[in-house]
């Protein structure tokens, strides 16, 4: 078998084994990966946790204060949307009623992002009425305008 005849092969082969033969008909050696001298490999890549920012860590302990017995964690649901995009709250709220709340936090900057945002969230309170949604906007006084949305 020619190297020319070999390489067309190796184009359609699936199986592992058919595909060493045809590399080493080729004429080709298998790549690895060698780690560099000193340097350990990681096995897997963890993503890193989220923490919320400063205005969320502090109207999430609000939540908390709001409800003690209920479940609370921060970016812990994220919808999947009519318009094919995701939604992510700051905060979902498991209280012992059932209900669950999606809250969005917002701090007195405001963002290019906001738009966008703003966007999703009403896309997703009115795709999933049987959710609380809460959006939570600090003020220049410090305290928080929140509104309700499917309560």
């Amino acid at each position: 078998m020619t190297k020319h005849e070999a390489l067309k092969l190796l184009d359609h082969a699936k199986h592992p084994e058919t595909r060493a033969a045809l590399s080493e008909a080729a004429g080709f050696t298998p790549m690895t990966l060698k780690p560099v001298e000193g340097q350990q490999r990681p096995a897997i890549r963890i993503p890193k946790q989220r923490v919320p920012n400063k205005g969320e860590a502090e109207y999430g302990a609000l939540l908390r204060r709001e409800w003690p017995y209920a479940q609370i964690e921060y970016e812990a649901v994220s919808l999947r949307l009519p318009s094919g995009t995701r939604y992510t709250g700051d905060w979902t709220v498991m209280p012992p009623t059932g209900r669950m709340v999606i809250v969005e936090v917002k701090g007195k900057y405001r963002l290019g992002s906001a738009a966008a945002s703003a966007r999703a969230f009403k896309e997703a309170a009115a795709a999933y009425p049987n959710i609380e949604f809460r959006h939570a906007t600090k003020q220049e006084d410090g305290s928080w305008l929140v509104t309700k949305v499917n309560h």
